[in-house]
């Protein structure tokens, strides 16, 4: 009965969502977006933008931007590109002029990376510096906290200096920020607005941002080093002019499809396979129609194999586990099914599957050997031909990513499952793409791999796909954007 205790581990998380879901979708055109959002002009501040990137003896790269900051979104445009964060429906949305499509990340993404990322440079600077590799200097944590924007803990690791015009930001000998000269003022509002700007926009250490608040105006440059192990590398020179205040619509133009939407239709990928099986789902016209709870107890109690019953089992308690603890019939259902699993579970085969789930739960009570449990899980592939069968493939990437040491099993194991382990969990969507709990798992396989705009994308798909995720594992992804939320304000 291990699926059936991690199910109600799932609906205990769930108590903790604090937040709604993405108000938008990755899928959405920009047709879909504007109807969802208010397009009236709003009071804006705006201003140019000038970057100068400087790198050894390199010649500098120099962008000029345009950037408007309204309360409920900033657009970035430096030529032909367009960056826009709406921060009512909490998208990252990019385009070019004459392009048919729009691209979209959640807002959540670039955040969530940065702060994973300095646990990851922190993690080395500590390796670093017990090899004695660089000095205190180098291996402290200000370099990384500034080029990522975000700050381990409320210190001030730099020394400022006014005198005139320009602040002067110490790090022992070195000057990695000066802030010089103002623009003109911002009022609090749009000060909010614009240290948004900057959190997503350029890379300053958070003290730094903390003082450009206080100021109250826009400053007229911003030079700021990058470094590696504690050497200069580069100097990135902002420069701010031309401010200006002046009504500001929704630039979002409409006839806009979706990028992803376009990529997955005609991607040749097991991901794209997946994606088009999800999106056909939420469209309301799948492949093959999404199995009832009644179909699925049926399936379950005509199954001559024991392995075939147990997976009709599985099936149930991923799609429809709040039915079955919960529901008007939960009770009469358990009553119908538990006799039957409970002899199916004496079954060799199933007990192996039962066991390697409890592994890949990560339960820290589970007994057993994780190698076996693989090989048994990745060799077995007469599953694929089982109803819910490919659910094998959802429980050995699981196993793969909550096993240490699972680079050094039997090549014979990794052989004999997709080289990316994301694929999967693709595969599995592909046929069953109806449980926000695989969108849970393959999304936090990406977030393992800092690759946290796949990572979004999953957990949105699987929201969308799955009107009762907040009774399923997907519920922990509302409780963690409502923690960047906390934990990270500048950035929304």
């Amino acid at each position: 009965m291990a699926l059936y205790r991690k199910l109600l581990a799932a609906l205990a998380l769930s108590a903790a969502a604090m937040v709604g879901p993405a108000a938008a979708l990755p899928h959405w055109s920009s047709d879909h977006i504007r109807a969802a959002r208010p397009l009236a002009a709003e009071e804006a501040v705006a201003f140019d933008v000038r970057t100068e990137v400087r790198r050894g003896d390199k010649p500098p790269v120099v962008t000029l931007s345009t950037v408007t900051l309204a309360p409920s979104f900033s657009q970035t445009t430096s030529g032909e590109d367009h960056r826009l964060d709406d921060h009512t429906l909490c998208r990252a949305l990019h385009w070019k002029d004459g392009a048919r499509v729009v691209g979209d990340v959640s807002c959540y993404a670039l955040p969530a990376f940065r702060v994973i990322e300095l646990r990851n440079r922190q993690v080395l600077g500590r390796m670093l510096a017990k090899a004695k590799l660089g000095d205190a200097q180098a291996t402290g944590p200000y370099w990384d906290e500034a080029a990522l924007g975000v700050q381990a803990g409320a210190g001030a690791p730099l020394t400022a200096r006014t005198s005139g015009e320009v602040t002067e930001y110490r790090l022992g000998r070195l000057t990695p920020v000066k802030v010089e000269g103002t623009t003109g003022q911002l009022s609090p509002a749009e000060m909010a607005r614009f240290v948004r700007y900057l959190s997503r926009n350029v890379s300053l250490h958070p003290q730094v941002r903390r003082d450009i608040a206080k100021r109250g105006d826009l400053p007229g440059k911003i030079e700021s080093q990058s470094a590696t192990l504690g050497v200069v590398r580069g100097t990135t020179i902002v420069t701010f002019s031309n401010l200006r205040r002046a009504p500001a619509a929704f630039p979002l133009p409409a006839g806009l499809a979706s990028e992803m939407r376009a990529a997955a239709a005609k991607g040749d990928t097991t991901r794209d396979a997946g994606l088009r099986a999800t999106l056909a789902a939420i469209d309301g016209k799948p492949a093959a129609a999404k199995p009832t709870l009644h179909a699925l107890r049926d399936g379950f109690t005509s199954a001559k194999d024991p392995l075939q019953a147990y997976l009709y089992f599985v099936n149930m308690t991923q799609q429809y586990g709040a039915e079955i603890t919960k529901g008007p019939d939960s009770r009469a259902i358990i009553a119908e099914i538990g006799p039957g699993l409970r002899l199916a579970l004496q079954d060799p085969r199933v007990a192996q599957f039962d066991a390697a789930s409890r592994l890949a739960g990560g339960d820290p009570r589970a007994k057993g050997d994780a190698q076996a449990a693989a090989r048994f899980l990745a060799e077995d592939g007469v599953m694929n031909a089982m109803h819910f069968g490919t659910f094998r493939r959802v429980t050995y990437a699981n196993l793969v990513q909550s096993t240490q040491g699972a680079q050094k099993w039997d090549p014979a194991i990794t052989a004999a499952m997709p080289r990316d382990l994301t694929d999967n969990y693709w595969i599995h969507i592909a046929a069953y793409p109806w449980s926000s709990n695989a969108f849970k798992d393959v999304g936090q396989a990406y977030f393992q791999s800092f690759d946290t705009p796949s990572a979004w994308l999953a957990y949105d798909l699987g929201r969308a796909v799955d009107p009762d995720w907040r009774t399923t594992s997907m519920a922990g992804v509302e409780a963690l954007e409502t923690r960047l939320r906390t934990e990270e304000p500048d950035f929304f």
